[in-house]
């Protein structure tokens, strides 16, 4: 059997938007948060719309809410499932070719995408046009820095102007030599210079190995697509990668009151811990540098 998992915390608009193109039959969703209004809020509109759901403890973390809703995946017993946050969505191709990939008779364990698109306040509806018109939502690819490269001075800068971040010299350089080092661990083991790879479609094996860590805020996602990498490098689990530029299923929709534009938009301490986790892991240095995972492509699985 195979579903998609919503995990939810706020925002009951994000909630219809994310359910409005999902079989409620084929949906569950994750509620994990720490407001108990929008708590009961999620609990009503499942009910309403007859869709499965579950209420798990909330420790204001996106990894403790990320790995109940493994729990809850492997709970049940469908052997496979999409994984989708709660303030994105699926397009209609993404919604039907997910679920035909499930039905194939030895499907990926993990498909992650890169060259990811994403939006800003748009609602899914938006995507039933054959070529929609994006510009409204500020259309842009985040994750994809093959045309981006950072440079110390310039960060500086950035770090140091008073109409900016003004931090005094100390902090700023230490934010700075820390975003590079960042940056460079990312081109040397990401996906085609894609800084984040969503880990999108699932099996209950590769869910099996899964533990998002709540050390972090910001970078949880990364390190298990890094350890998962490496995972399938050694032949453990199949796990593959798919463009999704010019044929998107997975839209991230920005929100100004997601973690990063929200606890960290004026912060770049993030990378320091995101780098110290990184460093820790076995495992993800033992990774080759420049070494890309096998392409999904749709044809040959639907």
């Amino acid at each position: 059997m195979f579903k998609f998992y919503i995990l939810w915390s706020k925002f009951i608009d994000d909630l219809e938007a994310v359910t409005s193109n999902l079989p409620h039959d084929k949906t569950v969703v994750i509620i994990n948060t720490l407001d108990g209004e929008q708590q009961d809020s999620g609990v009503n509109f499942c009910k309403e719309h007859s869709i499965e759901h579950y209420v798990t403890e909330s420790d204001g973390t996106p990894a403790t809410g990320k790995n109940s809703l493994l729990e809850k995946f492997l709970e049940s017993d469908n052997q496979y499932m999409v994984a989708i946050d709660g303030d994105d969505f699926l397009t209609p191709y993404g919604v039907y070719l997910y679920q035909e990939l499930a039905k194939h008779e030895s499907p990926p364990d993990i498909v992650c995408l890169y060259r990811q698109l994403s939006v800003m306040g748009c609602h899914p509806n938006v995507f039933l046009e054959e070529r929609p018109n994006l510009f409204p939502y500020v259309p842009e690819y985040p994750f994809d820095k093959r045309d981006v490269t950072l440079e110390y001075q310039s960060l500086m800068n950035l770090f140091t102007d008073p109409d900016e971040y003004d931090k005094p010299t100390e902090v700023a350089h230490e934010w700075a030599v820390n975003r590079l080092e960042f940056d460079s661990f990312m081109r040397k083991y990401s996906e085609s210079e894609e800084f984040m790879c969503r880990l999108v479609f699932h099996s209950r094996k590769a869910a099996e190995m899964m533990k998002y860590t709540n050390e972090l805020y910001v970078g949880e996602d990364s390190v298990q697509y890094f350890q998962l990498k490496k995972q399938a490098l050694d032949g453990n689990i199949k796990m593959m990668r798919r463009k999704e530029r010019g044929n998107f299923t997975y839209i991230y929709n920005k929100n100004q009151n997601s973690v990063m534009r929200g606890m960290y938009k004026d912060d770049w301490g993030w990378c320091i811990t995101l780098l110290d986790v990184l460093y820790n892991d076995e495992d993800i240095l033992s990774l080759p540098e420049r070494v890309s995972l096998p392409e999904f492509e749709d044809s040959e699985w639907v």
